[in-house]
């Protein structure tokens, strides 16, 4: 009786490790994609920042086009408005009234 009883706590012991150790592994597996989306986001908004910051240059240097680190922005000027677009898509519109 005595052998059988130490195996059922073993076992239950085994038991636990393995759940102790999966939940371990699923909080682990959460904070690595939590990581991993955060820093996808930072990436995209430094590209945004840094094609603003281009636009900004190439309309106080009052050019038509400016490329820099692999962006590139056009610049379209009106008497009343002022349109950037990168890649034929446009990321800012600025008008007066």
């Amino acid at each position: 009786m005595a052998i059988l009883r130490k195996k059922k706590i073993k076992a239950y012991i085994l038991l636990e490790s393995l759940f102790a150790m999966s939940v371990l592994a699923i909080i682990v597996s959460l904070i690595l994609s939590e990581i991993t989306r955060n820093q996808t986001t930072l990436l995209k908004e430094y590209r945004e920042e840094e094609t603003l910051v281009l636009a900004r240059m190439a309309v106080q240097s009052q050019q038509s086009k400016l490329s820099l680190n692999g962006n590139q922005v056009s610049i379209v000027e009106n008497q009343t408005s002022i349109k950037v677009y990168q890649d034929k898509k446009e990321i800012l519109h600025v008008y007066q009234k």
